[in-house]
């Protein structure tokens, strides 16, 4: 569903029209390696660019020299260094696709797929202003309804792909006593968004939708000339840009910029399997480190705080709580009017443990010897028949509100 969300499918078809035959096979080489058409896409449009920007020839038809020529003018190219890096990526996909699917001039791709193995690029942090409180606030304030308003409370404190968020039906919200869980699809499978400061404005949203009754239709949807359909990417993206302009931020704002700016902020309390958690990334991405990195920068100001005189602290603004809006004062932990955690991480972090612990358990009552114990001692409470337990030991169920936010 994400890759039809961004219509690459059909780039890729058109693409594959307009290039020629050794490319259809080069995808086809592609798509056997597992590959997704996101993938695919990005490869076949890096080869076309490789060849039409700085080659002004065909891969497969260039010497060593040539090459050589056309990869120093992508190198000194004004593309920031990942861009490059996934060039090299793409060129390397295609001469080992060369060498094992064509017989001619096979000496003269090893040599330059020995040439690109060579190249090393320097690891470079991202260049991008996150989205500050203050933007957000008054993109919050100017959204006009509860379903925008829901998005970008979830896009500012999970940071979903939006993919993911944009292929979310109404049976993946679950709303509990102190934060809600939403489920999602996207590109490294599926992972669930642990909502905290946003629980009260999705289910504001989830009260008002239309469709609230009905668990497969989508949870964020826009109005058709045939009726109610699945919010696009393209409607997606226009929204967030005409709602920065409305909101008067000058600079321009998309939504993976929401991503950006709740990967640096759980950066600084997150470790860095959290964080491949949190954000669905695999084990061995290298983005948790990166974002360390960033969110180390506020540790500057405590340290010349300490070491200069005369240098003041930043004061961050009066802190409210998350849930209900109260003025806190410093040190305390509860909120005295809702008595909900003032300390955000710690309410998470209590989150992450709990869906951890209760994944323990779900894998722990499948095993026969687990089984066999619990049976003995519901034996032993309930007499000679422990599949009837009294009501007041039934399981913990969803709150009230979520009952509510989806009324008969």
């Amino acid at each position: 569903m994400e890759e039809d969300l961004y219509g690459r499918q059909r780039r890729l078809e058109r693409l594959l029209r307009e290039s020629r035959p050794l490319m259809k096979d080069f995808v086809a080489y592609l798509r056997l390696q597992a590959l997704s058409t996101a993938r695919q896409l990005r490869h076949l449009e890096n080869i076309l660019n490789f060849e039409k920007r700085f080659l002004r020839k065909r891969l497969e038809c260039c010497g060593l020299a040539e090459f050589k020529k056309g990869f120093d003018k992508l190198i000194l190219s004004e593309l920031d260094e990942d861009t490059k890096r996934i060039y090299r990526t793409s060129l390397r996909k295609f001469y080992t696709f060369l060498l094992e699917s064509r017989r001619s001039r096979k000496r003269t791709w090893r040599r330059i797929l020995k040439f690109i193995n060579g190249v090393k690029f320097r690891e470079t942090e991202p260049k991008i202003e996150q989205i500050t409180e203050e933007e957000f606030t008054r993109m919050y304030e100017a959204a006009d309804n509860d379903q925008m308003r829901a998005m970008l409370s979830i896009l500012y404190e999970a940071g979903p792909r939006s993919g993911e968020l944009l292929t979310c039906c109404i049976k993946d919200v679950v709303i509990y006593d102190d934060y809600a869980e939403l489920n999602v699809t996207g590109k490294t499978g599926q992972g669930t968004l642990i909502l905290i400061r946003s629980r009260a404005d999705l289910i504001r949203h989830l009260q008002s939708h239309p469709l609230r009754d009905y668990p497969e239709a989508p949870l964020w949807y826009m109005w058709t000339r045939r009726g109610l359909r699945a919010l696009s990417y393209g409607a997606f993206r226009m929204r967030i840009k005409r709602l920065a302009e409305k909101a008067g931020i000058k600079r321009r704002i998309w939504p993976h910029l929401f991503r950006h700016t709740a990967a640096t902020e759980k950066a600084s309390f997150l470790t860095d399997r959290e964080m491949c958690i949190a954000f669905r990334w695999s084990t061995n991405s290298k983005m948790p480190a990166r974002y360390a990195h960033l969110a180390q920068r506020a540790v500057k100001e405590k340290i010349l705080a300490q070491y200069i005189d005369g240098h003041i602290l930043e004061q961050r603004k009066k802190q409210r709580c998350w849930r209900c809006g109260e003025i806190l004062h410093e040190k305390v932990k509860y909120c005295p009017r809702c008595g909900a955690p003032t300390s955000y991480s710690e309410t998470y972090d209590v989150a992450v443990k709990r869906r951890e612990a209760d994944e323990l358990m779900n894998v722990l009552v499948q095993h026969p010897r687990v089984r066999q114990v619990i049976f003995e001692v519901l034996k032993e409470i309930y007499g000679s028949d422990p599949q009837q337990p009294s009501s007041s030991q039934g399981r913990r169920r969803p709150t009230s509100e979520a009952a509510d936010s989806r009324p008969s």
